[in-house]
């Protein structure tokens, strides 16, 4: 439903009726929310505003028959949710074994799917992408998908491991590499950047009305802060809205630092679950319980030092980055110095990222830690795009106490077990690391554009060894039990993301309106 505009009053008490009969994105002034949208313009139309607008509508417009409409082949469907089923229980051999085709070694089982009209369509006949490509799987249009899982089982002298291998292909609309990165740029200049043609003090403008919905959503935000969402908020009042019904941000930027030619960006949000359940009430509820299961730490470092750290609580639903932030770069910082003279963002050099992460689960009482793990994240640019390629093949430490349900301790778990808990994790971790052909635990990404105007074409492929026993099983169906939700909270999910599209959908309405003044 449409939001109705509200009437203003000044502080006289006199009546503006004139912003009552505004559009929204017009209520402000054109260069504050040409300035917020330009990372969307960049990204969609190399700057180009109507053909940025065009795009957009096209992207939303499938996003929307995806989420309505889409039609799966019944057998497709039945084998997916029995492969889904496998894995949250982590039974690699009925996984294995419910893939319905084989070649050579191999097990596997291919999903197409693509826009039909007012459909969409998934299956496993190629034919479904259709045009003269279809047969040597061609991505044709924007949506087009295809995707490929394997397992092939692998017998060692104790014990049956499964390599499992997956590859997603998607058509992602006309969008090169470089307007990607462009993006990028501007979006963290934008999140560091308070904007200069917003009203700061009056109360008789609209950009006031944004303040304060800042002020109302988190009123211990700085006003550096306040400065920099405001006008966003100005920008997509539709999507903050939404946003500020799920929880607050707690901070964007480090106040009260030396001026500096770079910005600090500390930013940090926190999901409220009482003011969600009003919105969604099984996700809320599910959050509400998740309690201290999870916590996270990353931080990536390249050659120079650490280029960001970012943490995610499951106890207090924070989610937090901290980085520094010139002229739409990430600096790298070294024993406490931010180091300005490195390479550009574009550089077509080949660069390698070093991801180290450290985690605490915590599954009724018993707390696992796993520390030191490393992930290495290789990234090059090609003349299609660019592609990135991570692998994690050192095992971690790991470490395991606490009292299960609050009452037995693990070292008396361990008694009744063929083997500690810790050394079962280790284990599993080795397999996993070690495995897959010496690659371990690998991920690819790679973007591709063949030529400037054409559909640019997504693949993401991963690949892993997995040890597959009853323990093993055991544990992995605690965890997923705690982590995946059922589905009621899995429809709560979808209608986040339906009402998230379609708060962006109203956005650009307004947005629109002002790109074709």
């Amino acid at each position: 439903m449409k939001r109705s505009i509200k009437l203003w009053v000044c502080t006289g008490g006199l009546l503006l009726p004139f912003l009552a009969m505004t559009p929204v994105a017009n209520a402000v002034s054109p260069e504050t929310v040409s300035r917020s949208w330009k990372p969307s313009v960049e990204l969609t139309g190399e700057g180009n505003k109507a053909v940025a607008v065009e795009k957009m509508r096209e992207m939303a417009d499938l996003q929307r028959v995806v989420m309505r409409n889409t039609e799966f082949h019944e057998q497709t469907q039945d084998f997916v949710d029995g492969l889904w089923a496998s894995l949250e229980r982590f039974d690699l051999r009925k996984f294995y074994n419910l893939l319905p085709e084989e070649q050579d070694d191999w097990r596997q089982l291919r999903v197409y799917g693509a826009r039909d009209g007012s459909l969409y369509r998934m299956g496993p006949d190629v034919a479904v992408l259709g045009g003269e490509g279809a047969a040597a799987d061609a991505l044709l249009d924007m949506g087009d998908m295809s995707a490929l899982i394997r397992a092939k089982q692998i017998k060692q002298e104790k014990s049956t491991n499964y390599l499992l291998s997956s590859t997603f292909k998607v058509g992602v609309g006309a969008v090169s590499w470089p307007s990607v990165i462009d993006a990028t740029e501007e979006t963290f200049r934008i999140v560091v950047d308070g904007d200069p043609q917003f009203e700061k003090t009056s109360l008789v403008t609209p950009d006031y009305r944004y303040r304060a919905n800042v002020h109302a959503m988190n009123p211990a935000l700085g006003e550096e802060d306040v400065a920099i969402i405001a006008p966003l908020w100005a920008s997509f009042p539709e999507m903050w809205d939404l946003l500020a019904k799920l929880g607050k941000v707690e901070d964007v930027v480090l106040a009260g630092e030396s001026p500096k030619p770079y910005k600090h960006l500390q930013a940090s949000f926190v999901a409220n679950p009482e003011m969600m359940k009003k919105y969604y009430p099984d996700l809320a509820k599910h959050l509400s319980k998740l309690d201290s299961l999870l916590q996270v730490s990353i931080d990536l470092h390249n050659e120079h030092g650490r280029v960001l750290h970012a943490e995610i609580d499951s106890e207090t639903l924070r989610g937090r980055i901290d980085t520094y932030v010139y002229d739409g770069a990430l600096l790298p910082v070294k024993d406490g110095r931010v180091l300005m003279n490195t390479e550009p963002t574009q550089s077509k050099e080949k660069r390698e990222l070093v991801a180290h992460v450290n985690t605490r689960m915590n599954i009724l009482g018993i707390v696992t830690r796993m520390s030191d793990i490393k992930a290495t994240i290789e990234y090059s640019q090609t003349p299609q795009g660019a592609k990135i390629k991570t692998r994690m093949v050192d095992v971690p430490s790991v470490a395991v106490d606490g009292n299960a349900l609050g009452i037995m301790p693990t070292s008396l778990i361990n008694l009744f077990l063929p083997t500690n808990i810790d050394e079962l994790m280790i284990e599993f971790l080795d397999v996993a690391c070690k495995g897959n052909n010496g690659e371990g635990i690998a991920a690819d990404l790679e973007f591709s554009q063949e030529k400037p105007g054409s559909i640019s074409r997504l693949a993401v492929s991963s690949a892993f060894e997995g040890l597959d026993n009853f323990l093993v099983r055991l544990g992995m169906g605690i965890v997923s039990e705690r982590v995946i939700p059922d589905p009621e909270v899995s429809l709560d999910i979808r209608r986040l993301i339906f009402d998230t599209q379609e708060a962006f959908s109203k956005d650009l309405d307004g947005y629109e309106r002002l790109a074709t003044l």
